[in-house]
Order: structure tokens, then sequence, then C-alpha cells
């Protein structure tokens, strides 16, 4: 199926435009949509082109829109008979014929006057704004950026994976791997607005290929943590399990992370206790039933933040509720304690956190009886 990657819209706003045509770095682009009124993969495009496109169009079509301002002086324009009968106007953006309102724009940079419709003009009504919320603000740092990318391609990747990046790992990465990434991407980002402000490798600018080295190696070190993690995802910290608990306790799911991470991203009993989300629990009641030193217990978890804890003794069946928490203290969790607690134990330990079933209800008040009768 063919992929449209720049519209006949788009393609018109950036012909119109002085940018596209005055910036060396993007003549072959600018030669794709002067020869075609669409550009799509049915056409002969070259994967670094596509890449092209599919990254920065909407900074190209900002940036282009920024050179133009509505003549108020002359618009809104209401299109008489007489107008009509004269010419026919057309939106320079959007192709389609006016015959209400029409706007007179301005290019800036070359005075050229052109006509738009009530609703493409609307994408000019504030370009300030639309420029403060971008990292290059005008034509000529975004020409500057765009001869950067073409020697620092990663420089790219830095302005547009942010410093999300490494928060939106798999897994919660540990404090020294999130600091080392903080500090690259930081002066990284520093070190490329310099250059777009001034064009040359000054300044901040001159550290570059340091800071960007660095990224790339803070970028390999979290994913062979990552890689790690998915070996033995129950030591670690997944995002999944984070935002599932985070519907619980924000506060308390903050303070867990950042355990986590001083920990070196390894899950410990005291962190886990305080997990209570379903999901987890589930994982953790699995973990326990897959273990044979766990043999004689059989746990299940609760989307009330408890366990389901069944043994037998003797012939007798027993089952309890237990806070998750009491469960995974006294057993240990990812990683078992050294000292497994017997059945005996562990009621003994936990006897009046445990809440027990109907069935076990029914039979310890059976033995209760035969207690008293005795």
């Amino acid at each position: 199926m063919t992929r449209l990657l720049i519209t006949g819209s788009d393609g018109n706003i950036l012909r119109a435009s002085n940018f596209l045509r005055n910036s060396e770095e993007l003549q072959d682009i600018y030669t794709l949509i002067i020869n075609n009124k669409r550009v799509a993969d049915d056409i002969t495009i070259t994967s670094e082109q596509r890449h092209k496109i599919q990254v920065r169009l909407n900074e190209w079509i900002r940036i282009s829109l920024g050179e133009w301002r509505i003549d108020y002086t002359r618009s809104p324009h209401e299109l008489t008979q007489d107008d009509r009968k004269k010419e026919s106007f057309r939106c320079e953006f959007c192709g389609k014929k006016l015959s209400a309102i029409l706007y007179y724009v301005v290019n800036q940079e070359n005075e050229k006057i052109i006509t738009v419709g009530s609703e493409c003009v609307k994408k000019l009504e504030n370009p300030e704004f639309m420029g403060s919320a971008h990292f290059n603000k005008t034509a000529g740092e975004l020409n500057r950026y765009e001869r950067l990318v073409k020697s620092h391609p990663e420089a790219d990747m830095v302005i547009r994976n942010g410093s999300k990046w490494a928060e939106e790992r798999q897994f919660v990465i540990p404090r020294r791997l999130s600091n080392r990434f903080t500090m690259a991407y930081k002066n990284s980002k520093r070190a490329i607005s310099r250059y777009t402000h001034t064009g040359s490798y000054t300044g901040k600018a001159a550290e570059l290929s340091q800071w960007l080295a660095k990224y790339r190696k803070s970028q390999k070190r979290i994913n062979e943590f990552e890689s790690m993690a998915n070996v033995h995802p129950e030591f670690y910290l997944s995002r999944d399990t984070i935002r599932n608990e985070e519907r619980l306790d924000l506060q308390n799911t903050k303070e867990i992370i950042s355990a986590v991470m001083n920990d070196g991203g390894i899950l410990q009993t005291n962190v886990a206790s305080q997990i209570q989300n379903f999901s987890y629990l589930r994982l953790v009641a699995k973990v326990y039933s897959e273990n044979p030193e766990l043999g004689m217990f059989h746990i299940m978890a609760n989307d009330n933040g408890s366990f389901y804890l069944t043994f037998e003794l003797g012939e007798n069946r027993y089952g309890f509720y237990s806070p998750s928490a009491t469960i995974i203290e006294n057993l240990g969790f990812p990683e078992l304690n050294k000292n497994i607690p017997t059945v005996k134990e562990l009621t003994h330990n936990i006897g009046n956190l445990l809440s027990p079933d109907s069935d076990t209800i029914v039979l310890l008040s059976s033995i209760a009886e035969k207690l008293v009768r005795a």
C-alpha cells in the first residue's frame, strides 16, 4: 500500500516558503516537492529522505508558516460578485477555491503576497506561540540544525528522545545509570543549542562530540541492564508494575522507585512487601508456587492486596487470608529468606494477622469443641 509522506497541502506550504528553497542541506527534499504535488512511497525516494521527512516534516512546516503574517489592513476580505467575476481565488495552502472570505498574507522575507482561506489562516494566527514550543525557533536555527544533524546524526536522537528516554524503559534503572544519562543528555542538548544559535563549534558547542559519545555510552549501559533484567524479571521493578501501583498510592510509589534506584535497580524484600497491586502479587504467588522449598504452602493473590494461603496439617486443610506484606516479609521476595519458616512457625509468627476462610472457621470450631469436651 502506498504511504503518503507529504500531503498536497503541506507541499504547497513548503513550496511557498523561502526556508526550504534556501536550505542547502534540504535541496533534495525541495526538489522532490517541486517535482511532485504530493510525496509518497510510490515515487523514487531514498531511505534517508524518507526518514528525514518522517522525523522533521512538522518542524519544516512550522518554520515555513512562521514566515507569513496576516495583513489585517485588508483581511478578512469578503468576496463580492464583482471580485468573483474578475478572477478565481484559491487558497495557496490547501488549493481550495475561495468563494466567500479570503485573507491576504505577506511573507516577511520577500514581501510576497498570497491568499488563504479562513481555515488555513488559523495556522498563522499565533506563530510566536508556535515557535516558543520548539527547539529551533527560526529558519536560521533550523538550517544550522539540519547541517549539524548531517555530521552528527545522533544529535537528532537527543532532541527527539528528550530527557524522558531513561524513565520510559521497561524497568526502573539504577540511580547511577540514570544520573549518567541525565548529565550526558543535558550537556549534549546545551552543546546542540549553542551550535544552532551561533553556527560554530565554540564555547559549549566545542564539547558536542564528547557529550554525544557519553550519551551513546549511557544508552548502551541502560540497554544492557534491561537485557539482564529480562532474564530474571522478578528481581527488577517493571514500569507496568509501577503504573498499576500508582493507581493505589502515588506517593508510596515514588518512594518505592527511589529505593529501587538506590539499590542498583534490584528489588529487595523490604521494598517488594510494599507493592500491593494485583498483577504484581499474582507474579509473586506464581514464583512462590513454582519454588520446591515452599511446597507445603499454596498461595494465591487477591485483588485487595492480600494473599490466600492454604496448607495441610495432619488430615486437615486450612485456608487463611493474610496481608501480602506479612507473607512476603516472612518468606522473602524476590529472593527467599535463608530460613524458610515451617507451617507451624509461620502461623505462630503471624497468627493474629490471619483471617480463616469459612471452611477453616468450621474446622477450628469443631477442634475447639472437641477440646472443651475432653
